[in-house]
């Protein structure tokens, strides 16, 4: 992910910093999945130092804890306020302008470490950046469990008669 993520933060003037723990204990999981959630945190944390004045640092780092291991990202940017921060990993939410997101990516990658029986969790102070936390228990078998979409039968994902759907929507266009 980070190789990914590479070209764009240099070319916004952000410096990253890795310090990854040679002695992980062995996680299990989907890598595509758990892929997904770093991408999208170091996603936010680029976003959030693109527009910052002064320095703009992300630091990725892992370790040992908990019986497990943890992912830890921080950023230098402007922080998140507390009113936001108790909304972050609500489905919809978003702080960013209309039409630059659409306030999943957190809701999902929430979800997916969820999936694999760890926790997402942020911290911030306004001013002084934010910090994201992946905890991952070693030898997780639970993203394991549950077949992926493409591997289910038809039988499995039988309809249900006589639902629902709201669609609320504020943007004329869509």
């Amino acid at each position: 992910v980070l190789s990914l993520t590479a070209y764009q933060m240099r070319s916004d003037g952000v410096e990253v910093a890795v310090d990854l723990s040679t002695d992980l204990p062995t996680l299990r999981g989907d890598f595509h999945q758990l892929q997904q959630v770093v991408l999208n945190i170091l996603n936010n944390a680029h976003h959030a130092l693109r527009e910052h004045e002064g320095g703009r640092l992300v630091r990725v780092l892992t370790r040992r804890a908990d019986g497990g291991a943890v992912l830890e990202v921080t950023d230098t940017g402007p922080g998140i306020e507390p009113e936001d921060l108790a909304r972050i990993f609500d489905p919809f939410f978003t702080t960013k302008e209309v039409g630059k997101g659409t306030g999943l990516g957190l809701s999902i990658a929430a979800g997916i470490v969820a999936s694999h029986s760890g926790r997402l969790e942020a911290d911030s102070e306004p001013g002084s950046g934010a910090t994201f936390r992946m905890f991952l228990p070693s030898g997780s078998r639970a993203a394991e469990a549950e077949p992926r979409p493409e591997e289910r039968s038809a039988r499995t994902r039988a309809p249900r008669a006589g639902g629902r759907i709201l669609v609320v929507e504020d943007e004329a266009p869509l």
